[in-house]
């Protein structure tokens, strides 16, 4: 266990476990960041958007939700679910257009080949592929 729990454990009165998927995100000399994030998305929030992911992919999202903290913090001009659901949003149209240029693409070639081309990054990274690594 860590000595020093990180900003998330101690919030909890938790011990810091060695594997705290917090601890590199919220450390315990940085309370600006947890403090800010807490008070817009709540910590219930934060672990729901960050159990399923990578520890790179958690890096990048702590640091654009942090982003996205900030500026609703100081600067209440929309909810920060807006910014979350046009996220999504984007997330699916990608997906969407992904799948009819797949199809149109398959009209002009061998169907077999183009639509088994591989998924895009953001759905790889919740699933394991053969060699065990995300």
């Amino acid at each position: 266990m860590n000595p020093i729990p990180c900003r998330f454990c101690r919030l909890q009165n938790k011990q810091c476990v060695n594997d705290c998927m917090f601890s590199p995100l919220f450390p315990s000399n940085n309370l600006r960041k947890f403090t800010i994030m807490n008070f817009v998305f709540g910590h219930k929030t934060l672990t729901f958007f960050l159990k399923d992911l990578s520890p790179m992919d958690r890096k990048y999202t702590t640091r654009t939700l942090y982003f996205e903290a900030k500026s609703w913090f100081f600067g209440p001009s929309k909810d920060p679910s807006d910014f979350l659901n046009a996220v999504i949003n984007y997330a699916n149209q990608t997906l969407a257009e992904l799948s009819k240029t797949k199809k149109l693409l398959a009209s002009y070639s061998r169907p077999t080949v183009v639509l088994a081309l591989p998924a895009p990054r953001f759905l790889r990274s919740k699933t394991k592929s053969s060699d065990g690594h995300r």
